[in-house]
């Protein structure tokens, strides 16, 4: 049902295009002829005069077209950038925001937040990256996020888990319309390739899914998720790069595998706020 709603969202999105377009070529095209008519012809003009001047005119027709919806896409894609609603990803920082180490000899360094749960408890989370820190280190930051040149990583919580968070509550969470992955419209194709769950309150997955541009073009996607459960709250450490970068470039895969395997949830810091 997700796929086929999905599909019918899709279709009309380009149908709204191609009706733009055409109605936009159609009316340039009017008023450049409108624009573009020639006068009427004078006695004492030279003929060569008036076929150069006519050929120069229906070049530029032939180009204002192109140009003109070349400007207004522009000016949609920066529309839709600003109008754009943030990601939900459930994270509030403690008072002491992000805290980034220096990179080492093997060029990772240490990143660490105190994030408060939805009971109001500090709770400290970590991890090992070679990546700088990408998102607002203050405490008003909303979320906390690593960006290398083909892959990121980024934090998500979520509220009210009992225990081991289920795949099904982390998939629900992590491709939610209103996530990182769903601006344009909820992910689809979703396949878990990996389950495994850890030692206790923790679980690992891997997965790929489509994702979607804001002109509904696809891009096929891998995300490796580490979730551990502190007081009441999954905390989940999602890494992840498209499907293509991480089947032809290795060192994508080992990253990622890496930077979520370092992912660290301390409950002995859970302090009163």
């Amino acid at each position: 049902m997700r796929v086929m709603a999905r599909s019918a969202r899709s279709a009309g999105r380009v149908r709204q295009q191609i009706g733009s377009r055409q109605l936009l070529g159609a009316l340039l095209a009017q008023s450049a002829w409108t624009w573009l008519a020639p006068p009427a012809p004078v006695a004492n003009t030279a003929p060569v005069f008036r076929r150069s001047w006519l050929f120069g005119l229906a070049a530029s027709a032939a180009t204002m077209p192109l140009q003109a919806e070349a400007q207004v896409n522009a000016g949609l894609r920066n529309l839709v950038r600003r109008s754009r609603p943030r990601p939900e990803t459930g994270v509030r920082m403690s008072t002491l925001g992000v805290m980034e180490g220096e990179a080492e000899g093997d060029g990772e360094r240490l990143v660490a937040a105190e994030v408060l749960s939805s009971s109001e408890t500090r709770v400290t989370v970590s991890f090992r990256t070679p990546w700088p820190v990408t998102s607002d280190r203050t405490s008003s930051s909303k979320g906390l996020e690593v960006r290398g040149k083909s892959a990121y990583a980024f934090l998500q919580v979520i509220p009210g888990v009992s225990g081991t968070a289920t795949t099904d509550q982390i998939l629900d969470a992590v491709l939610n319309s209103r996530g990182k992955f769903g601006a344009y419209g909820e992910p689809g194709d979703v396949r878990i390739l990996e389950d495994k769950e850890l030692a206790s309150g923790q679980r690992q997955v891997l997965i790929s899914f489509t994702s979607y541009s804001p002109q509904s073009a696809e891009f096929q996607n891998r995300a490796i998720v580490k979730s551990t459960t502190v007081d009441g709250d999954a905390f989940v450490l999602v890494g992840t790069a498209f499907d293509e970068r991480w089947q032809k470039e290795p060192q994508v895969e080992s990253s990622l595998r890496s930077v979520v395997g370092s992912f660290r949830v301390d409950p002995s810091k859970a302090t009163e706020r």
